[in-house]
């Protein structure tokens, strides 16, 4: 992976930038007394944490931050990589040290000679009388930070919001809200669609759903009954279910709103013949 620099303004590394093969990269120092004098040279915030790849190439060092070192001592294979000459071929190692931090910003325009560029130019616009007030106003409208535009809002669609009508219709349709929309509700959404065998029984204290087991004689196999208050409680014979028998339906310590839920209720009553 090509190493570019991370140093603000620099180009060193980018393909827009021809990079001299002398140019070498260097990863941000671990000692963090050295890291914060790196970071406060860059104009970095002391809390900005370096990655893996990021790297500063060695135009922003000076010449005696480096040390320069040979790798490899054997003399023979250095006449020999040199074609037998006579004269060996020296194998240097040029190395950053450790205490280096880096200083040179001006040349490739790096973050301080940016900051500097950006003052000065805001400073001229107040400051200079001698030129026009037209350029002074170019000058400074660069000077002001950019305001965001402003958020489009989505025009609605026509689509979306026949749909979402239609899905309220349903729910309103079948939603349950007082004990006394639940028996008509009840009649109008599952005459047609409840399950076989079922009647209902009306009592001024509650809305009773019966399985009814054909005999002779005929008795109440299962039941469900909705108090006003829109508790449900179930029933197989005499025996009364635990609501985390069927909470998958009917939460437990929620009330009844639906009368979907009324639908599935005698599914699973049936279900459990």
């Amino acid at each position: 992976m090509p190493c570019k620099c991370t140093v603000a303004g620099c180009k060193s590394g980018y393909d827009s930038h021809v990079t001299p093969a002398s140019v070498s990269f260097h990863k941000f120092p671990t000692d963090q007394g050295v890291l914060a004098q790196w970071l406060q040279q860059m104009s970095r915030e002391p809390t900005y944490q370096p990655g893996k790849q990021t790297r500063v190439c060695s135009l922003h060092f000076l010449e005696s931050d480096f040390v320069t070192e040979s790798q490899d001592t054997n003399a023979r294979r250095k006449r020999k990589k040199s074609g037998y000459t006579h004269e060996p071929v020296i194998l240097s190692n040029r190395r950053l040290k450790r205490e280096a931090v880096p200083t040179q910003f001006g040349n490739v325009g790096g973050a301080k000679a940016s900051q500097a560029k950006l003052k000065s130019k805001c400073k001229s616009t107040s400051t200079s009388p001698t030129k026009s007030n037209s350029t002074i106003k170019k000058s400074a409208k660069k000077c002001k930070k950019v305001k965001p535009l402003p958020l489009r809002r989505r025009q609605p669609n026509a689509i979306t919001e026949s749909v979402f009508q239609e899905h309220m219709e349903l729910f309103n349709a079948s939603s349950i809200d007082k004990f006394g929309d639940l028996v008509q509700k009840f009649e109008d959404r599952l005459k047609s669609s409840k399950p076989a065998g079922f009647a209902t029984l009306l009592t001024d204290s509650s809305f009773n759903i019966m399985q009814i087991l054909v005999g002779p004689p005929p008795s109440v196999q299962n039941s469900i009954v909705v108090s006003r208050q829109l508790e449900v409680t179930v029933y197989r014979g005499p025996e009364r279910l635990l609501p985390s028998e069927y909470q998958h339906i009917v939460p437990a310590d929620e009330l009844l709103n639906s009368v979907e839920q009324l639908n599935d209720l005698m599914t699973f009553v049936k279900s459990h013949d």
